[in-house]
């Protein structure tokens, strides 16, 4: 049974509670009041128990500065890094600029076809109304696109996450009459029918009138466009990989874009590195700049992956701050396809096609058509080598 204590020996519990600093409505004496004992030791247990519980309470104010310390120190070096990130991307642009506005520059051959599919969308009143650009990251895609519309005095809207298609749906209204610039978005070809079915819906009019017409219909208090309404703009899709063209709703799609992939070869990237290390980075010189390029060069070949301007960056950035070991280092950000580098390997060692077939098919458990797939990725590489 609860015991109900008079107001003396709660006054006495109540100094002992600012004593050792611990609220008094935090506990129920009543309850641990035990009428067997004298008032003494039932002062000495409470006691106690305030005790431990004012310790536990420096502990857990300990752990949680020490918390806030970390997360705060944490969050210091996250945006330490972003900045560096974002240091690095516009060096990286401002490079790829440069670049660009080189008349003399090769770098431009690659690029040209890729603008004039951004020039035909924009300049389009009728049908085109869409570009996909699907090629490896870190070569110039967004740049070339943002460089190109800037050169044609357009304004754009740039997005590069979504939430929830409620959300797209209330952007796409509010920039109907935009062009957008989705980057890095492969994530949405992921989110079903209902997704596909909207951006369909901003890609290719129907009618004599040619009106493309977004449709959603939702229950949910989120939405602010309606549930139907008239798209304008035009919309740039970059991506690093092409959505699955066997799907059916992806098909669908792809067939009211334009498609542009930037196939570039190992020897074209391998060109398009060389005349972007002849461009100025931070303080190194043109020796240093040739230099890392020569080393990517040496230690890469058409079985990489990922090679790419960023991967040049790097090295610099690297070459920077460690010019004793740079070399062993960079070597981590060389990225090979084991496969390839496989069925080189057995090209180069057996007699015919046949037995590098069979050679590695026994040793990957690949089908006979993988290893022709892949082969004609490297005899692909070869042809421009040989030119």
């Amino acid at each position: 049974m609860t015991e109900i204590l008079d107001k003396k020996i709660l006054n006495k519990i109540e100094k002992l509670c600012k004593k050792y600093k611990i609220e008094s409505d935090l506990i129920d004496f009543h309850s641990v009041w035990d009428r067997n004992l004298t008032e003494g030791e039932n002062l000495n247990i409470i006691e106690g128990i305030i005790k431990e519980m004012s310790n536990n309470s420096l502990d857990l104010i300990t752990k949680n500065e020490i918390n806030t310390l970390k997360e705060k120190e944490e969050n210091k070096r996250l945006e330490e890094f972003r900045e560096e990130e974002f240091k690095a991307k516009k060096e990286l642009d401002k490079a790829i600029e440069t670049i660009i506005e080189d008349k003399n520059s090769k770098f431009n051959e690659y690029f040209l076809p890729l603008i004039n599919y951004i020039k035909s969308v924009i300049n389009s009143d009728n049908y085109l109304n869409s570009l996909f650009v699907v090629g490896e990251g870190g070569l110039g895609k967004t740049t070339i696109l943002l460089k190109t519309l800037k050169e044609m005095n357009k304004e754009y809207v740039y997005i590069s996450n979504y939430t929830t298609i409620v959300e797209f749906v209330n952007f796409l209204y509010e920039h109907k009459d935009s062009i957008i610039v989705m980057d890095d978005m492969e994530g949405i070809f992921n989110l079903g029918a209902k997704f596909i079915n909207i951006l369909k819906g901003t890609l290719w009019g129907v009618g004599k009138e040619n009106k493309r017409i977004v449709t959603y219909l939702t229950t949910d208090k989120r939405l602010k466009a309606p549930s139907q309404f008239e798209f304008k703009g035009k919309i740039f899709f970059l991506l690093n990989k092409m959505p699955n063209e066997k799907d059916s709703l992806i098909r669908a799609l792809l067939s009211r874009s334009l498609v542009y992939e930037l196939n570039l070869t190992y020897e074209e990237i391998m060109k398009m590195m060389g005349e972007f290390a002849k461009i100025e980075y931070k303080n190194l010189t043109f020796e240093e700049r040739k230099m890392i390029y020569e080393f990517l060069k040496e230690n890469t070949d058409d079985t990489c992956e990922d090679i790419n301007f960023r991967t040049l960056v790097k090295m610099y950035d690297l070459y920077l701050t460690n010019k004793e070991n740079w070399k062993s280092i960079c070597k981590n950000l060389i990225k090979r396809n084991e496969k390839l580098a496989l069925l080189k390997l057995y090209l180069k060692e057996s007699n015919t096609i046949k037995e590098a077939q069979e050679r590695f098919c026994e040793e990957t458990g690949l089908c006979r058509k993988t290893f022709f797939n892949l082969k004609a990725k490297l005899t692909e590489c070869k042809s421009v080598l040989h030119l």
